[in-house]
């Protein structure tokens, strides 16, 4: 019997942690161009995303917080960076490009957001997932 709820996903060092709590939160600047939803091949399927942005300087910490899916199969990622205000750091931009796993779903059409934007949709079939 397939299962009603997405499978959950190994932590990554993304999610929030428990000393987040002490620092500032800061946006991330996404190119949502090349952010995109991948699937790697197996049974079930693994569905990830592809983001690719900056953080204002290297001490910037980026965080992601996946929502729970939606009655209208939207899977919202929200991205944002930390930093300690107190903290003196280099002022250059730093790039990241990273895949970040959404574990497996049940059977339907599904769309990805980040940040309330739409970067990709995907539909699972039986277990087998297909872009």
């Amino acid at each position: 019997m397939a299962s009603k709820e997405q499978t959950p996903i190994h932590p990554t060092g993304y999610e929030p942690q428990s000393g987040d709590k002490k620092l500032s939160r800061d946006q991330v600047y996404l190119d949502l161009d090349q952010c995109q939803v991948i699937i790697h091949a197996g049974k079930p399927a693994q569905v990830w995303v592809s983001l690719v942005g900056r953080l204002s300087d290297p001490c910037h910490l980026l965080r992601i917080i996946v929502s729970p899916l939606s009655s209208g199969n939207e899977i919202n990622l929200e991205v944002y960076s930390l930093f300690d205000p107190g903290q003196a750091c280099i002022m250059v931009i730093k790039e990241f490009s990273i895949e970040f796993p959404l574990g497996n779903y049940p059977p339907g059409k599904y769309t990805v957001l980040v940040n309330d934007e739409q970067i990709g949709a995907f539909t699972c079939s039986n277990s087998t997932t297909l872009p």
